[in-house]
């Protein structure tokens, strides 16, 4: 379970969690496109009805999706922001666990993607996609600012850049 994903009601996190691992196997093999409930619930061996119990629906599924694929990511990105090492040293090392992870994780990529491609069409998709990348930029900001402080990296840059 994510940081993101809370479990209403009585629902159980660890529950939540196999079916968002069931369905992250069938993304990968299949495309979400080609993903119904039914698969998801057959894949993670339990009942439709329990699957639309944690997830509303398709779209409330993909959400979760794509928040848990995401935590692992930021997690490892946030931990190398809070390294005590220079600016450059700290984006060399996230450019190596980037590499690693993906090494570790090789449809990860491809689902994201497949994910934030149906997220187009979808409002409250793309603000979770949004969110994400929010979140990506203030570590990198905040990586930027520690350097800036500690006089590594030029104060006059734009912050939009």
């Amino acid at each position: 379970m994510t940081a993101t994903t809370k479990p209403r009601g009585h629902r159980k996190p660890e529950k939540a969690e196999t079916m968002l691992e069931a369905c992250s196997r069938l993304v990968a093999s299949k495309g979400y496109a080609e993903v119904s409930m039914k698969d998801i619930a057959d894949e993670a061996g339990v009942y439709q009805s329990l699957l639309h119990y944690y997830f509303k629906n398709k779209e409330n599924l993909f959400i979760e999706l794509f928040r848990f694929l995401n935590q692992k990511y930021i997690n490892i990105m946030s931990d190398v922001a809070s390294l005590s090492v220079g600016t450059e040293e700290k984006f060399s090392i996230a450019f190596a666990e980037f590499q690693k992870f993906a090494a570790k994780e090789p449809k990860w990529m491809l689902m994201v993607l497949d994910l934030i491609t149906q997220a187009v069409h979808k409002p409250e998709s793309k603000e979770e996609v949004l969110d994400f990348y929010q979140e990506l930029l203030k570590l990198a900001g905040n990586v930027i600012e520690v350097g800036q402080e500690s006089g590594e990296v030029e104060k006059n840059l734009d912050d939009e850049a």
